[in-house]
This record gives structure tokens, C-alpha cells and sequence, in this order.
């Protein structure tokens, strides 16, 4: 019997690269896509050129909001 690729196995992670603001170093982070929501829905299944914009959100969001951060999104890649 063939196994079935869990939801991370298929989308893979996407790797970010952002700048803190507070102290200028470079932050590399790799998440997994299924942590990548903004209201409710995965933000990489929204068409590509919306990727961007809707990272920078959720960094926002989940990353300066709850852990009093300010990070800026330099990059991203979709690691599949």
C-alpha cells in the first residue's frame, strides 16, 4: 500500500529572510507552508503574486505582534 505524503511532505516550507529593525541582523527562518495563514486561509495556496504581500502581513501579524519584534521581509523562497 502506498503511503500518503503528509500536508507538509506535498507544499513543503518556505524559507524567509527578513531584517530586524531594532538591531539590523539578518534572520533566516524556515516555516512550514500549513503555518503560513492569514484569517483562516494558507497563504501560499493564494496566487503567486500575492505571496509577497501577504507574508509581509502575516510577519506582522504572527512575528512582530506576538513576540514585540520588528522584522522586515528582505526574501522568500518556496522550498517544494
Amino acid at each position: 500500500m502506498k503511503k500518503l505524503k503528509s500536508f507538509n511532505e506535498m507544499y513543503g516550507t518556505v524559507t524567509l529572510f527578513m531584517k530586524d529593525l531594532n538591531n539590523g541582523d539578518m534572520i533566516t527562518r524556515d516555516i512550514d507552508i500549513s503555518n503560513l495563514t492569514l484569517g483562516g486561509n494558507l497563504i501560499m495556496l493564494n496566487a503567486p503574486n500575492q505571496h509577497r504581500r501577504d507574508i509581509e502581513s502575516w510577519i506582522e501579524e504572527r512575528g512582530n505582534a506576538q513576540h514585540d519584534t520588528k522584522l522586515e521581509l528582505i526574501d522568500f523562497k518556496i522550498n517544494r
